[in-house]
């Protein structure tokens, strides 16, 4: 590491890739120990002491700095909001060196240079970012594809966060809103009409985060196929990915197992060519090692979902359905059994029906049943989308085709997250 950061600017020239550190390409995008904001590296100079700073040209508005390439970072290097390891003291301008700005002195660890500055956030911000170049050259910051677990998009790191979520059913979808966090600073905020529109983003301060850190950070986005995502779907599917984050934790704090249903999208001729979560529930009294106590329980609420998962704590697994569960067109019809006849319609959708054999073999009586039923109820009504009605009826069927009618509650609306759309892609 150089101890002199600032020297005096002379030429200039390009070392060839093979002798820079892995990470470092001359062109890409880089925190500099000199730059305030990302620049572009150009470089070290003839004189590894010598650095210099060029107006872009070409390069989106960004500088170019030339300079040792232990002197940079890649521009996704996390950058702390504080380190106990910098050291920032006012001192008596009579110590201050000629020509410095201010008498506020920065010290860090590792290296024996001393930098002064006007204000003190100025100092703090100077030493916050020198500390993060110098622990990614020390290997102590990993940056790299980082798979997002609810969305299973990629991103090139989790410098970009939301707060503040907000979001509301519209005649045309789901409007949404959410504050942009860059290092934990607010950079701006995002927002989607509902109306079909984009969603887009409003930013704060472009010196915390600007267009050229957001396009670096969405050409390095991938979706859950490897496919590279446009700037409104990488905002849509992070807002996704924090509300679901929130919910799950929501249900571990009540003690209660996430589990979501997939739903299918599928072409003209019936394939299916992609998936999406509609539904999240919490199942009391379950932890993910009661794989076959839970599917059995999920299948059975929700017989046409397409696929149904359970969260593990760090990711979501599939739960198979249970050999001879029954579902909507997969069972044959019983020779005697009970039968719950389901009808869910959302709100300004068209209705779906669904068939759920409880007792396909006929061994359970009336009165046990209809407990059956009731609890199920109970269930539904408190962890259902709050935006579907659901009607009940049941019935016990016997060979001759005949339907003996056995309850018909009152329909049943839930009061759990509404289910969403997808979001376009």
């Amino acid at each position: 590491m150089s101890n002199q950061p600032n020297p005096p600017a002379t030429g200039e020239a390009t070392a060839p890739a093979d002798a820079l550190p892995a990470g470092i390409a001359v062109g890409a995008t880089v925190i500099s120990w000199h730059d305030y904001s990302p620049v572009i590296y150009g470089g070290p100079t003839d004189d590894p002491a010598v650095n210099r700073l060029k107006i872009g040209v070409g390069t989106g508005g960004l500088a170019v700095r030339y300079c040792g390439p232990d002197l940079v970072a890649p521009a996704d290097t996390p950058i702390p909001e504080r380190d106990g390891r910098i050291g920032v003291e006012k001192r008596p301008r009579a110590e201050m060196p000629y020509g410095q700005p201010g008498a506020w002195r920065l010290t860090l660890p590792q290296t024996d240079h001393l930098s002064w500055h006007r204000l003190k956030r100025d100092a703090v911000s100077t030493g916050l970012r020198r500390l993060a170049i110098l622990d990614w050259h020390a290997g102590r910051i990993q940056t790299g594809p980082i798979v997002l677990p609810h969305t299973g998009i990629t991103v090139p790191h989790t410098r970009l966060t939301l707060r503040k979520l907000q979001a509301m059913n519209t005649s045309d979808g789901e409007a949404y809103t959410a504050e942009l966090l860059w290092d934990g600073k607010p950079a701006g905020s995002i927002e989607n009409s509902g109306q079909g529109g984009a969603t887009f983003w409003y930013p704060f301060d472009l010196d915390v985060l600007n267009r050229a850190q957001m396009d670096a950070f969405v050409a390095a986005c991938r979706d859950e196929h490897d496919k590279p995502m446009d700037e409104e779907f990488v905002l849509a599917w992070l807002f996704e990915e924090t509300r679901t984050a929130r919910d799950v934790a929501r249900f571990a704090r009540a003690g209660e197992l996430p589990v979501r249903t997939l739903a299918a999208i599928t072409s003209g001729d019936d394939e299916v060519v992609d998936t999406f979560a509609n539904a999240y529930y919490g199942v009391r009294g379950a932890s993910p090692d009661d794989r076959a106590d839970v599917a059995a329980r999920m299948w059975r609420k929700c017989p046409d979902a397409h696929a149904i998962e359970v969260w593990t704590g760090e990711r979501w697994e599939s739960l198979p359905r249970p050999d001879g569960t029954p579902g909507l067109i997969r069972v044959t019809l019983p020779t005697t059994g009970y039968v719950v006849l389901q009808t869910s319609q959302r709100d300004g959708g068209e209705p779906r029906e669904a068939t759920t054999y409880i007792d396909a073999a006929g061994r359970m009586d009336d009165d046990a049943a209809i407990t059956h039923v009731t609890a199920e109820l109970a269930e539904l009504a408190v962890h259902a989308p709050s935006n579907v009605l659901h009607t009940w009826r049941l019935v016990h069927r016997t060979a001759d085709g005949g339907d003996r009618e056995l309850m018909a509650p009152d329909p049943v609306r839930g009061a759990g997250q509404p289910l969403l759309d997808e979001p376009a892609r």
